[in-house]
């Protein structure tokens, strides 16, 4: 953790009050020694205790749950779970939404460490959107500040816990393969993305293995929200029309069951899909769509545990896991017919 305010006075070599009238702005301290202590916070990473300072509670055991979206619904599912776990160990919960801001997510961050949080639990941005970059994570490792990514780690030896997606969408791509599917289409696939571009590579991993002379029909259609719709419909208007679509997101999903009915198109009979992801709406609707199911408890209780061992021994290689997915197979597969 960070130095507290006694800490920074005595490599200082001054008073706590000292420090902190330089910390508040408040005068009676020359600029030179003003100077000097402000450049010892920055660089020894002092963040004030404001739940100390304005003696508004006892110091608790408290842990920061930062999310890079929480209109996700399962952004939500991993922080009830992630909250359990923090509850039964006697851990309040700070919690924060860097709504897809990298910027926003570094406020948050120095927002949860002024309020003295023992470790961060934090679903990056650039998991979502790459180019956000990692230096701010950078810079809480050399300050040995404990925190877990949930998401990719960007390369970088940061502990992290990660719902595996190669894999689980090769073994999704090979449920078609199994169906006669040699046809496919992906939707909903974004370039900067780490989820879909996993989902992408287990999808053409699985095609290369099972069903090589499928790599060269299949079709993608990329873009946010309903961007990719004109484009999917265009390919059931040529010859050899996609026997089975592969969404990204159960969004996606839902997002083309109108569009493909207008077409006259109905799923499964003339077109399969899966998907990724699942809720609640997923197995009620009709048909019931086939989902790669993340394990949200395990990521959940993988990321308290990895964040427990390095509050634990900042000092220790850091960790990361990899948590497969499942497989629900429902109404929205059926064999091919062409």
């Amino acid at each position: 953790m960070s130095v507290t305010l006694e800490e920074l006075a005595r490599m200082a070599n001054t008073s706590a009050a000292t420090v902190s009238r330089v910390l508040n702005n408040k005068p009676g301290v020359n600029k030179k020694r003003r100077a000097s202590i402000k450049k010892l916070a920055e660089q020894f990473g002092y963040h004030p205790n404001i739940l100390a300072r304005n003696l508004v509670m006892q110091r608790q055991d408290m842990l920061g749950f930062i999310a890079s979206s929480l209109s996700n619904p399962a952004y939500i599912d991993f922080l009830h779970n992630i909250e359990a776990s923090c509850r039964a160990q006697g851990y309040q919960v700070l919690i924060a939404d860097s709504e897809q801001d990298v910027e926003l997510e570094k406020q948050h961050i120095n927002t949860m460490l002024e309020h003295r949080a023992n470790g961060l639990l934090i679903f990056p941005v650039a998991d979502e959107h790459q180019v956000a970059g990692y230096q701010h994570f950078l810079d809480l490792q050399l300050k040995k500040i404990p925190f877990v990514l949930i998401g990719e780690n960007g390369g970088y030896n940061f502990d992290c816990v990660v719902s595996e997606e190669i894999e689980s969408s090769s073994l999704l791509t090979r449920h078609l393969i199994e169906l006669g599917h040699r046809r496919l289409g992906v939707v909903g696939f974004l370039p900067g993305n780490r989820c879909t571009k996993g989902r992408f590579e287990g999808v053409v991993r699985a095609l290369k293995d099972h069903a090589p002379e499928a790599v060269a029909t299949l079709r993608r259609a990329d873009g946010e929200k309903e961007a990719w719709i004109p484009e999917v419909c265009s390919w059931f208007e040529k010859e050899a029309p996609p026997t089975a679509l592969i969404t990204m997101n159960n969004g996606v999903a839902l997002r083309l069951f109108r569009p493909l009915a207008d077409m006259g198109l109905r799923i499964p009979r003339d077109v399969s899909m899966v998907t990724f992801e699942d809720e609640f709406w997923t197995e009620l609707i009709q048909p019931s769509l086939t989902t790669s199911v993340p394990n949200n408890a395990e990521v959940a209780r993988l990321a308290f545990f990895v964040l427990m061992e390095r509050i634990k021994t900042p000092d220790a290689p850091p960790m990361s896991h990899f948590v497969p997915q499942t497989l629900i197979a429902r109404e929205s597969t059926a064999p091919a017919l062409s």
